[in-house]
Parts: C-alpha cells; structure tokens; sequence
C-alpha cells in the first residue's frame, strides 16, 4: 500500500484528482430532458472507466468512489441508474480484487448477486477457483441458491452461460481441480434451464440439460414434441439444407459474373492472402523461443523482411519490425534488436499526421522501452508533443460539427461520447503499452511524470495519467508484443 501510495502521489497531483471528481460530479445536475440524460448516460461510461483504474491499484478507493458518486444523485431516473451501474462496477470489481483478496471479492460478489446474476459472477467463480476453495463452495452454493429461488431470473441466455460455464469447468477438472459446482448443484441449474426454456419456448443447451438433468430432459423433450435428438436431427437437416443452396447460389453467381467483377474478387483474394502471410510471419518470428537456433532466428527474421520487402506501406512495415525486435529481444539477442528497431526507424514519419503514423511511432516507441528504455522517452515525448495540436485541431472540429454537445461539452471532450466503447476501445489498445510504460516509470518516474505533465487537455490528461498509475502498479500482461496488442481486455 505504501508503494501505491508513493507511486499515485508521484504520477497523479491533486489538481488532477480534482479534475477528475469535476468531469463526474458536475454532470449530474440538469433536469429531465433526452439531452440530459444522454449526458448522462455518458457519464455513467466514464465513472466506469475511473473505477475500474482505482480498482486495479486500490480497490477499496473504488468502492469509496462508486459510494461517493451514487450518493450524489436524488431525481429517480439517475439514481436508478446508477444503482444499476453500481451492480456492474462491483461485480466487476470482485472479479479484480479476487487474487489479491478472496474474502472481500466474495463479500462484493455476494452483495452485487442480490441485484441479479450477470457474466462477472461467472467470471468471478473462474478467479475464485484458482485463488481460494473456501470463498468458491459459498459463492457456488449463493449462485444456486439465487437461480432456485427467483422465478423470474436469472433470464435463460444467463442461465445458459452459466451451465455451458460450469460445464466447461467440469471437463477441465476430470482429472483434479476446484470445481464450481457438485454434480447435484449443476442438476438443479440444468432442471431451471430446462424449465425456463420450455416456458420460453427455445430449444437451447439440449446436450446439457440431457446430461446433468435427463429427467427434466425427457420431460422438455414430451413437452415440445421432440423425441431423442430429434431437433438435433431437424437442424442438421435444415443446415445442410441452406449449406445446399448457397453452394448452388454460388455456382450460379459464378456464371453471372462480368470480366470486371471477377478480377475485383482476384484482387481481393490476392490482398488477403497477402495480408495472412504477413501476419503468419509476424506470428512466428514474435513467438519465437530460445530453443531455437540463430540460424533458426534468422530465417524467421529473413521471411518478415521479405514480407516488407513486398510493402509499401511504410507504417505497417515499421509496426512488423518492432515487433520482431520485441520477440528477437525475448530470447536475449539485444543487438540484433536494436539494429532492427534502427531500421523501423527509417519507416516512420518523423512528422506523424494521421492514425496509421501514430501507431506505427507508438510501436517502435513501445519496442525501445522493453530494450533500450532510455531512448523511448525521446519518442513518446516526440508523439505527445504531436498529438496535442492533432487532438486540439479535433476538438475545434469537433465543436464546429456537434451542435448538439454530445462530442464535446463545455470545451472538453467526453471519453463516454459514443456509448463508452471509444473510450473502452482506446484502453483495450493500450494494454500493449503497459509493460513499456512500467519499464519507464521505473527507470525514471519524474521524466515518465513530466510526460504526461505535458498532454494539453485535462480531460486526456487524467484518462493517461490513471493508465500509468495502473500501469506502475498492476499486474504484468503475459505474452509476446503481438499477443498483447491483438488483446481485447478492457480497463
């Protein structure tokens, strides 16, 4: 806690812990009108994403934060749905606090369950099954316990995820294992299940039901007309059908197609053949192991070249070879490393404009803070400096455009503008960055705290600066640079 405490205090100054209280707080007022509540609902996205980076590094400041900010509400309409929010954020945080401490995720987890099951109970059964035994048979046993005593919840589709979940868990620890659930609990899921769907009338998770509750199967099987496997039988046929038809649609599309339309698919085809090559060979040479050779390395490293070679995309070639430098690195070859990232040098623009250039320089940036990290604040202080004019030219833009404040509010961007999945999106890709950005901080955390210093817009400011808090104190991310920047996991 004291290296948090130091670490938050480092990175985070109270102006900005202010800001970030401004950009939730003031949002609640107004009335009742669309326009405020689809502010609102904004808001709600971004509360979610400041929880969710507290929660990472202090999960008790969470929870002390969603306390907060429900509180502030009073007209029905938003208190209901923060309540709503709150059950999402503090299932959510269970899942998170479950490694570090069982017996608090279990007491979140079992307050949120009171509000209905939802996928981060499932979620958070998985963590419990690797961290502690004791909180898994309660939570378990509260899950079931909630799915036989509400007769209208949890909805089918839940209770499929559930079962198919629990399933999952059962096969995997045949062998030896915590598992979620005793083979009577998973009968009792199964006989809801099957209940819900013949009062729903879907036919779903038949398998299932017929292996944990054939009872209740045999019973849903009279009830719906259906014999054995029947409908298993029937949609088999149904599918080969339709498979039937499309291949003859296609045979006849075929025939019909002009000269032009058929070397527009040849084109096509070309390029995504192209593309997979590509990526097979970045694949490869990111995976590579110490086992093997240095001929063996250098051929891997010969076959990304000879994709680049074939490139004219001078970004794209600059991202694969910092990525080859990232797994070359990995199996101890730093020279090799560095004479590949001076090579992606040579593909960036030293003046980056658009998307594809800003990635392309965060890449190499990313590559040379795993292997020579002093020279990867000059890069990322080269890309902030940029982005500011980028990003305040949108902002100008966005205002001339947004006539309905929905972009942009009182001068500031809104994170939540587009639903949360913008903002959820930007976390997600920025996964990739959080090993580097560790590195960084502790090779030297007043400069990685100048850094952010210099980002223009307050709104940015804090959505970086609470990254690199939960960068500096979270956990590693496993895998190679290519894994991890195809990640979708989610601040």
């Amino acid at each position: 806690m004291a290296q948090i405490i130091t670490q938050t205090n480092a990175v985070i100054s109270q102006e900005d812990v202010d800001l970030a209280g401004k950009y939730v707080f003031s949002a609640f007022g107004g009335g009742r009108g669309s326009e405020n509540m689809h502010k609102l609902r904004q808001v709600y996205s971004i509360r979610d994403q400041i929880a969710g980076s507290m929660g990472a590094c202090d999960p008790e400041l969470a929870i002390t934060f969603i306390t907060i900010t429900s509180a502030m509400a009073s007209i029905p309409d938003i208190v209901d749905g923060l309540q709503k929010s709150d059950v999402r954020l503090l299932s959510r945080l269970a899942v998170t606090m479950a490694k570090r401490d069982p017996s608090k995720a279990l007491e979140i987890g079992l307050a949120s369950l009171k509000k209905g099951l939802s996928e981060d109970h499932i979620a958070l059964l998985k963590t419990l099954a690797s961290s502690d035994k004791k909180a898994l048979e309660k939570f378990a046993s509260a899950i079931v316990d909630k799915v036989r005593a509400d007769s209208d919840g949890p909805d089918i589709w839940m209770l499929r995820s559930l079962l198919t979940a629990a399933d999952d868990n059962y096969r995997a620890t045949a062998s030896g294992g915590a598992r979620y659930f005793d083979q009577m609990q998973m009968r009792e899921i199964a006989t809801v299940l099957a209940k819900k769907a013949v009062d729903d009338g879907y036919m779903l998770s038949l398998d299932l039901i017929e292996r944990y509750a054939p009872a209740s199967y045999a019973e849903m099987s009279a009830k719906m007309r259906i014999k054995g496997r029947g409908w298993s039988n029937a949609n088999a046929a149904v599918a080969n059908a339709m498979a039937n038809a499309a291949a003859r649609a296609d045979v006849a599309d075929a025939y019909s197609q002009s000269p032009e339309e058929k070397a527009r698919e040849e084109r096509q085809k070309r390029y995504q053949d192209e593309q997979k090559e590509r990526g097979d060979a970045v694949e490869a040479v990111a995976k590579m192991d110490g086992k093997m050779s240095a001929a063996e390395r250098q051929k891997l490293i010969d076959r990304v070249h000879a994709v680049i070679a074939r490139s004219r995309n001078r970004a794209e070639n600059a991202g694969y070879l910092a990525i080859t430098a990232y797994g070359v690195n990995t199996v101890g070859d730093k020279a090799t490393a560095l004479e590949l990232l001076r090579e992606a040098d040579g593909y960036l623009n030293p003046d980056p404009r658009n998307y594809e250039d800003f990635m392309s320089s965060w890449a190499v940036a990313t590559a040379y803070a795993e292997i020579d990290t002093e020279q990867a604040f000059s890069r990322v202080e080269m890309i902030v400096s940029r982005l500011n004019e980028t990003v305040n030219a949108a902002a100008k833009v966005a205002e001339f455009i947004d006539t309905r404040n929905e972009i942009i509010y009182d001068g500031e961007f809104l994170l939540g503008a587009f639903g949360g999945s913008e903002a959820r999106s930007l976390s997600g890709m920025m996964t990739a960055f959080r090993s580097p950005v560790r590195k960084m901080g502790k090779f030297d955390l007043v400069r990685l705290k100048a850094i952010t210093d210099r980002i223009d817009r307050p709104e940015a400011r804090v959505f970086i600066k609470l990254f690199v808090l939960k960068a500096l104190t979270g956990e590693d991310v496993k895998g190679s640079l290519y894994d991890i920047s195809r990640s979708e996991e989610i601040y």
